[in-house]
């Protein structure tokens, strides 16, 4: 197969670059800069816009997924791969509904634990990053950014401190404290408030 010509980019929306056939858009660099400033976005809301379907964008041919904010490579080979279509995708108010129920505690409200806005690429890349990582505990089988594994519920401030990077749940060693042998000896979570320097 040949290459895009110098300062373009290929896209194939719905086959690999090795289908004969295969649907493609060449697209020119410099409109893709004059039209965004994230370009590896600017690719899945072209694949979006054509299919309607969500997914991920995959430099060729490693397949290695590019994040929405990436610069393009000149004369690279870019690949769109729709989402799981048997994910469903929910309403941020139906979605918190099922964390509710599970947390349910007064005048709270559901938060992923990683962001909605990053969607279910980052999710996904963040999970395929921590392969094998404490046997994939809890993320087996987990697609969507809207999985009920990805939430919690907080104070309606907590909400917002987490949306700003202020605050973020990490996992910390198991000691017992306060001789407290209720809470479930093999992991705790932190909320931590981070500081700016």
């Amino acid at each position: 197969m040949s290459s895009p010509p110098p300062e373009h980019i290929w896209l194939f929306i719905e086959s690999v670059p090795s289908d004969p056939e295969a649907l493609y858009l060449e697209i020119p660099l410099n409109r893709i800069r004059a039209n965004c400033s994230k370009p590896a976005k600017y690719l899945l809301f072209i694949a979006y816009a054509i299919t309607a379907l969500d997914g991920t964008i995959t430099l060729a041919p490693q397949n290695q997924l590019i994040a929405d904010d990436n610069q393009l490579e000149d004369q690279a080979i870019y690949i769109f791969n729709p989402g799981n279509e048997q994910t469903k995708k929910l309403p941020r108010t139906e979605w918190g509904g099922s964390q509710s129920k599970r947390d349910n505690q007064g005048y709270t409200q559901a938060i992923h634990t990683i962001s909605f806005a990053r969607g279910d690429q980052w999710l996904l890349q963040i999970i395929a990053e921590r392969s094998g990582f404490e046997g994939d505990e809890g993320v087996n089988g987990m697609e969507s950014i809207d999985d009920v594994r990805n939430g919690l519920c907080g104070d309606i401030e907590f909400h917002i401190a987490f949306d700003r990077n202020e605050l973020g749940v990490i996992k910390t060693q198991s000691y017992s404290r306060h001789g407290r042998h209720s809470i479930c000896s093999d992991a705790y979570f932190s909320c931590t408030h981070f500081l700016s320097p």
